[in-house]
C-alpha cells in the first residue's frame, strides 16, 4: 500500500533526462529500465524519516501523514494543499537530506573539531595522504584534485580557508547556488560529453543506450525532449548555453489545489 493513500493530491514526480544524481537518496528515481521507483517519492516526501515510515502499519502511516499534511504542509490552513505548499515541503525535505549527508561528512572529516572542513582535511579524506610538494603521479587524479580545489575555493564564500555546513552543501551541490552554477554546468558537460568536443549529442544525452531499431518509450521521450526542448538551434547538439537549461532547469508552477 502506498504511503500516499491518505493524501488526496497529485504532483509531478517524474522527470527524465536528469543531469544530477542524488547522492543522498537511497533509491534511484528511475531504475535501469527507467521504471519509476515509488521509494524515491517516499524519500522525497518524507525526507530522512522515510525509513521510519516503512516500519509503520498502513493505518499508522495514514495517521502520521495526515498530521504532517494538516500541521506542516497546509500553511494557510484552508484544508487544501496547493502546488506551492507542496513544493515548499518537498524542498524542505530535499534540503534535510543534503544537510544530513553534509553533517555526516563533517563529523568524519573534521579532525581539529572546529565543525568546519579545511582543504587539507577534505583532500586527505577524499584522496589520501599527500602534500603540495608530493602530488600524486597519476595525471587524472592530479587533475581531479586541482578541479576539487578550485571548487573548494569557490564554495568558501567567506574566504577563511574552510567550509562550513552551508559552504559544504554548495561544494557538493553547486547547482544549488547561483554563484556556482557555471561549475555545476562544467561538471555535467564534462561527465556527459564523451568525445570532449564541448557539446552534447543526442547519443551522449541518452548515455549507454544505442539500439536505434526498436527503442523503448523512455528513450523516445528523452530523444524528443532533447530535440524539442534543449537543442534550440536544431543542429543536433547541445552547446554550453543550451545545456544550461538542462542542467539548471527550474520547474513551472501549476496553480491547482487538492483537498486534504
Amino acid at each position: 500500500m502506498s504511503i500516499y493513500s491518505a493524501i488526496k493530491f497529485k504532483f509531478p514526480c517524474s522527470r527524465h533526462g536528469e543531469p544530477h544524481k542524488d547522492n543522498f537518496h537511497k533509491h534511484e528515481h528511475f531504475g535501469e529500465n527507467q521504471e519509476h521507483d515509488v521509494r524515491y517519492d517516499h524519500e522525497a516526501f518524507l525526507g530522512p524519516e522515510a525509513d521510519e515510515f516503512v516500519k509503520l502499519t498502513p493505518l499508522e502511516s495514514q495517521k502520521r501523514l495526515r498530521v504532517i499534511v494538516t500541521n506542516l504542509i497546509d500553511a494557510n490552513k484552508d484544508g487544501l494543499v496547493s502546488y506551492e505548499e507542496l513544493s515548499v515541503w518537498i524542498e524542505k525535505q530535499r534540503k534535510s537530506f543534503m544537510y544530513e549527508d553534509i553533517d555526516k561528512r563533517i563529523k568524519k572529516e573534521d579532525k581539529d573539531g572546529d565543525r568546519q572542513i579545511s582543504w587539507e582535511e577534505y583532500a586527505k579524506a577524499e584522496y589520501g595522504e599527500w602534500d603540495e610538494t608530493n602530488l600524486p603521479k597519476d595525471h587524472n587524479l592530479r587533475r581531479q584534485i586541482s578541479k576539487a580545489q578550485y571548487k573548494f575555493n569557490a564554495a568558501d564564500a567567506d574566504k577563511n580557508g574552510k567550509m562550513n555546513r552551508d559552504e559544504y552543501v554548495d561544494f557538493e551541490h553547486p547547482e544549488e547556488n547561483k554563484k556556482m552554477e557555471d561549475i555545476a554546468l562544467d561538471e555535467v558537460i564534462e561527465d556527459v560529453d564523451q568525445d570532449g568536443d564541448g557539446v552534447i549529442t543526442v547519443g551522449e544525452f541518452l548515455g549507454q543506450y544505442q539500439d536505434e531499431n526498436d527503442p523503448p518509450a523512455w528513450v523516445k521521450r528523452q530523444r524528443s525532449e532533447f530535440h524539442k526542448k534543449f537543442d534550440k538551434n536544431g543542429d543536433g547538439k547541445m552547446d554550453r548555453e543550451e545545456a544550461r537549461e538542462w542542467v539548471l532547469r527550474r520547474e513551472t508552477t501549476p496553480t491547482t489545489k487538492q483537498r486534504i
